[in-house]
């Protein structure tokens, strides 16, 4: 097995290799991501994220990744082959390679529950910065059991600016909390890719229990190896969500603008790293590559002993079953014969 120190001088050997190709690629990529994130910043944006993200960012990201493995076979990246890696994210060897759904429910579920937890904090905050900003909450919690929508649209105006703080404090940290946990659960499912791509006969349902069955064994390597050559991009994650709201903050308190911005910052700074990502990422998969195809027959092993064991057990009930039925046939004959000898 490869030492942390081996698998990073294999990736940094491998960027110098195609470094202006790995630069252009990941520029296009986190380009694109910011064109469409700015989206968000609409009016309709948020429900224009929910699919924008799974169905465009998500691919391009993938076509992205696809490409950038691909150098290493001397395959020079152009548009129209970006395309076809595009689709063939949507495609049955690649479906679900990244489990989107897994990760953005439980992005939604802990963005529910953080900011439940930091709208506690807010409601004290705010009570110290504004001091009718409880009376302003009762009138308004009054307002929305009286239905009065005329008188409560005129308060709600009135003290946008308090309430707006209020939301920033309670939902942008769950918000980054939010948004971090999808970039880890993305990236650290994204190493599927490389094992579909070198092991492409594989059922995706089966790939993915292949995976999970090789990371099993290697876990904590693994995820040694992932901080130890990873860890910047999070440390530019967490500067560019922090210095796009501070940037915001100096222009407008608008949560959706401020989100946006926030999550726009980590990206842009996110790219500058992208190349040695894709390259580090690459690295660790092929460090152990043997692990991640000897698991396929492993796993099928496994499975065949499984069913023959859950086949050798129902057989067993069949025969005690049997044994049972003869036995209970026996006594009835003899009980028969007992009535005929009388």
């Amino acid at each position: 097995m490869a030492t942390i120190k081996e698998i990073r001088k294999a990736s940094l050997d491998n960027f110098k290799k195609n470094y202006s190709s790995s630069i252009a690629l990941s520029l296009v990529c986190g380009l694109l991501i910011l064109v469409l994130i700015s989206i968000g910043a609409t009016e309709i944006g948020p429900a224009l994220m929910v699919l924008i993200v799974p169905l465009i960012i998500i691919p391009f990201v993938f076509a992205t990744q696809v490409a950038h493995f691909g150098l290493r076979e001397k395959i020079v990246p152009s548009f129209r082959l970006q395309m076809r890696f595009f689709f063939a994210y949507f495609s049955l060897p690649f479906r679900g390679v990244y489990s989107i759904l897994k990760s953005f429910l439980f992005s939604i579920l802990t963005f529910a529950v953080l900011s439940t937890v930091f709208s506690v904090f807010a409601n004290i905050i705010c009570a110290n910065i504004f001091t009718n900003f409880t009376d302003i909450q009762n009138q308004i919690m009054t307002l929305v059991n009286s239905g009065n929508s005329t008188d409560l649209v005129k308060i709600l105006e009135e003290n946008s600016v308090m309430l707006m703080v209020y939301m920033d404090i309670a939902t942008l940290p769950a918000l980054f909390l939010a948004f971090l946990s999808f970039i880890l659960m993305i990236s650290y499912n994204s190493l599927q890719v490389y094992l579909r791509i070198k092991v492409p006969n594989l059922n995706h349902s089966y790939a993915r229990y292949v995976y999970n069955y090789a990371k099993a064994s290697i876990y904590g390597k693994i995820m040694s190896a992932y901080w130890a050559l990873n860890f910047p991009l999070y440390i530019l994650l967490v500067l560019g969500f922090a210095g796009g709201i501070g940037i915001g903050l100096l222009f407008t308190v608008e949560y959706t603008y401020l989100a946006t911005l926030g999550v726009a910052g980590s990206i842009a700074l996110m790219i500058f790293f992208l190349p040695f990502y894709f390259s580090n990422m690459e690295s660790i998969y092929l460090a152990y590559e043997d692990t991640f195809k000897t698991a396929s027959k492993k796993a099928t092993d496994d499975i065949i002993n499984h069913f023959e064991r859950e086949v050798d057990s129902l057989r067993q009930k069949r025969d005690i079953e049997n044994d049972r039925t003869g036995d209970i046939n026996h006594d009835e004959k003899k009980e028969d014969n007992k009535d005929e000898n009388k």
